[in-house]
């Protein structure tokens, strides 16, 4: 395991328990200065326990949400958490992706996607709006055809800058993968969901219960 640092005061982990306002129930919030040892530390406080390659991947999620939130709450943890101990890791990453959209026109997207074994692949592609685009140019980088047949989002979070999960089920060859993606911006949570149903139709798993879309 990565050797985490030590810190006697709790303060540093910028956590706000029940006790500092006063209030009864779960009141955790991290900053982005907080360390890995911190957000180990609050998710612990709300059940789950990670260590090794889920709490790496979890604090990457952790860091790039916390740039763009003043403080980032049990709440979003818990999505984080969900997101990443419940979640099959691929062998696609979704590395970066570009989109252009213009009323009137066909949204444009490039994306950037790399593989455990055999590199990195660039992709460029139109749609039907930036996440149709997106998911195209997805396809043209995994060189995977898929056919989205369910599209889902919700906000884990309120406020302007509220975190959006993105569930989507995807056929590939006659059969439906699902996948789910988090993120602030619908398009990357989008992106992140079709990856991971593409990773789970590469590696043959089938569908299981948490990556099944949300009845209506």
């Amino acid at each position: 395991h990565d050797a985490l640092p030590i810190f006697k005061d709790r303060r540093t982990f910028e956590i706000m328990t029940k006790e500092d306002i006063g209030l009864e129930g779960t009141n955790i919030f991290l900053g982005k200065h907080s360390g890995r040892h911190a957000l180990k530390d609050a998710l612990e406080e709300l059940g789950y326990f990670v260590e090794g390659e889920v709490l790496k991947r979890a604090f990457v999620r952790f860091k790039e949400i916390a740039d763009h939130k003043k403080t980032v709450t049990a709440a979003d943890l818990e999505a984080i958490a969900a997101d990443e101990v419940g979640s099959f890791e691929g062998k696609y990453v979704l590395e970066s992706f570009r989109v252009v959209a213009a009323t009137g026109r066909q949204s444009r997207a490039a994306v950037t996607i790399s593989h455990a074994e055999q590199g990195t692949f660039e992709a460029e592609a139109e749609g039907e709006g930036p996440v149709d685009a997106v998911f195209r140019a997805v396809d043209a980088a995994t060189n995977i055809k898929g056919r989205l047949t369910d599209f889902r989002i919700d906000a884990v979070t309120g406020g302007k800058d509220a975190l959006g999960e993105v569930r989507v089920s995807v056929e590939f060859e006659g059969n439906e993968y699902g996948g789910r993606g988090l993120s602030q911006d619908v398009v990357e949570a989008a992106a992140r969901a079709y990856v991971r149903a593409a990773n789970v139709y590469s590696a043959g798993r089938v569908k299981s219960a948490w990556e099944a879309p949300v009845a209506p």
